[in-house]
């Protein structure tokens, strides 16, 4: 699930428990993501596998901001980019392969 919100605290609040990351085209606007598809494994291995992904598309966000900076990369570029990571994130389903493939 992913989703573009005002960058407000009003609007951090109310989204609590989703990750957040400020949109390098636009610093006024969001971008919230949660990752809720059912994996398997116990809940520990769940709870870490989820912030692997988590910290995947942050550290994603990070290099592609210095790639709009850079102006390698175009804002559709960056927007198409994200969504089709946190997509294709969103389609693993096991925890454990999660832990020892996604860096």
């Amino acid at each position: 699930m992913m989703m573009t919100a005002e960058n407000t605290m009003e609007k951090r609040a109310e989204l609590k428990g989703y990750n957040i990351m400020v949109d390098c085209t636009d610093c006024h606007t969001i971008i919230v993501f949660r990752f809720e598809q059912e994996l398997a494994g116990t809940d520990r291995q769940v709870d870490y596998a989820r912030s692997i992904l988590a910290n995947k598309v942050f550290k994603v966000n990070e290099v592609a901001g210095m790639m709009l900076s850079n102006r390698r990369m175009t804002s559709d570029e960056y927007h198409n980019g994200i969504a089709s990571l946190i997509n294709e994130l969103s389609s693993l389903t096991d925890a454990k392969y999660i832990i020892e493939h996604v860096k």
